[in-house]
């Protein structure tokens, strides 16, 4: 019984997936947009929701770890365009993401980094791209790092209320917060250690990302912001068009290229199925969900 319901399903896939070729549209490149905080996981809105008002399941690490192994495993599609704007993702993000674009471009495929807010975190995720666009308006603010603390000794103070807070070394400042009302040397110490340990893998990744070396990069940071034009002729970026030249620029002989973003893009690209034999490598660390095939 589970033979024949096994040849079923696969006899199914099958008819759908021929079906699908015959009528998908082309995809030569498959928009992405990538903002805000990108955690791990998000949970999906509700089906009603996704069929009748368009909800779409928010951005995050799995989600573009899925989206990149069926782009990657789709022998039609190019490469993928990220569109980069506003991302608030933290450092130890930041690198999970430029780890997810080195392994989706091992594949062959070609990522295109597209900022619109061309800040110092989606700059640096941008550097694990094949090629990096800014609009000619914008300007690269790769203005460095900075570390922000709160003490609120004070404002407790306001209402009555103290913190009596016992730390075994003046380095153990997690409750600083609440029983000083500056920062203490010790604590600052450990802050700049963090920023220069940090902002000497930024210079490390643009350097070699862009093939300048390290004081050229250092120097491109203390003259930003840099404008679109200051950016292209430092090296740090590839070209400045906006997002309506984005098929002008890729456009082979005649033909413009096919960008769909992904929802398009999804019903258009080929079998399902052929994620889960894509990169070994990449099929070890996420397996295809049911819902992928």
């Amino acid at each position: 019984m589970g033979i024949i319901i096994t040849w079923l399903i696969n006899l199914t896939r099958a008819i759908r997936n021929g079906w699908r070729r015959l009528l998908r549209r082309r995809v030569d490149y498959v928009w992405i947009e990538l903002r805000g905080a990108l955690p791990e996981f998000a949970a999906a809105p509700p089906w009603w929701q996704r069929r009748f008002l368009g909800a779409r399941e928010p951005a995050s690490l799995h989600g573009l770890r899925r989206k990149l192994q069926r782009i990657a495993a789709d022998p039609q599609a190019s490469g993928v365009l990220l569109k980069i704007d506003g991302l608030a993702a933290g450092w130890a993000t930041l690198q999970s993401l430029r780890d997810e674009l080195a392994h989706f471009r091992a594949s062959g495929k070609r990522a295109i980094a597209y900022l619109l807010t061309p800040d110092m975190a989606g700059y640096y995720a941008a550097c694990a791209a094949d090629e990096i666009l800014i609009p000619p308006s914008a300007f690269l603010v790769i203005t460095g790092l900075r570390a922000e603390v709160q003490f609120l000794k004070d404002a407790l103070a306001k209402v009555g209320l103290a913190a009596e807070v016992e730390a075994v070394s003046p380095y153990k400042a997690a409750g600083d917060a609440f029983v000083r009302s500056d920062i203490s040397p010790e604590n600052r110490a450990q802050l700049e250690r963090l920023l220069d340990l940090r902002f000497a893998e930024i210079v490390r990744a643009i350097s070699v990302a862009r093939g300048i070396t390290a004081p050229a990069v250092r120097a491109a940071i203390d003259a930003a912001p840099l404008s679109g034009q200051m950016a292209l002729e430092r090296g740090l970026v590839d070209g400045l068009c906006y997002e309506d030249q984005l098929a002008e620029r890729f456009k082979t002989g005649d033909r413009e290229p096919e960008l769909l973003d992904w929802d398009a893009a999804k019903r258009a690209s080929s079998n399902r199925s052929s994620c889960s034999r894509f990169s070994g490598e990449m099929s070890e660390r996420t397996n295809c969900s049911p819902a992928d095939l």
